[in-house]
């Protein structure tokens, strides 16, 4: 276990730092390469982390194609995953998907609710912040 979380901070380290100096593809690839071993390995947690990692940078990168393939990568392995479907959320409108992206939105909001924790109630603000009728949804969906 210890060897498996020193590999994904290392590579969430690494990949950020390639990321930074405006090399997305190799840090995407240096995760696509851990997430091989994560997925070969039943690295479940790791496979949720290093996906919604990946996905953030395929994101910034203007990949959303990618970043939605990665998200959907977490949701498989944690179908509760809040920061993925926010992602999944987020993704899918800018790409016109309303409706779907609204079911993943409010998926999100029940599963922030839910937690209860500080960094929940955050995420439910965020949602506010992004969708405004968001009150609305969740009660619809």
């Amino acid at each position: 276990m210890n060897g498996e979380l020193d590999q994904v901070r290392h590579a969430i380290q690494e990949s950020t730092r390639l990321s930074q100096k405006g090399e997305q593809q190799k840090a995407l690839e240096l995760l696509d390469r851990l997430l091989a071993v994560a997925i070969h390995e039943n690295w479940n947690r790791s496979m949720q982390a290093l996906s919604r990692h990946a996905a953030i940078i395929a994101e910034l990168s203007g990949d959303l194609t990618r970043a939605k393939s990665y998200n959907e990568q977490a949701l498989k392995f944690g179908p509760e995953n809040a920061m993925a479907l926010y992602g999944m959320a987020k993704i899918l409108l800018q790409q016109g998907e309303f409706q779907l992206a609204k079911r993943y939105a409010a998926k999100c909001y029940e599963v922030s609710i839910r937690g209860g924790t500080e960094i929940d109630q955050a995420r439910v603000e965020l949602l506010g912040k992004h969708w405004p009728e968001f009150g609305v949804w969740a009660v619809d969906t």
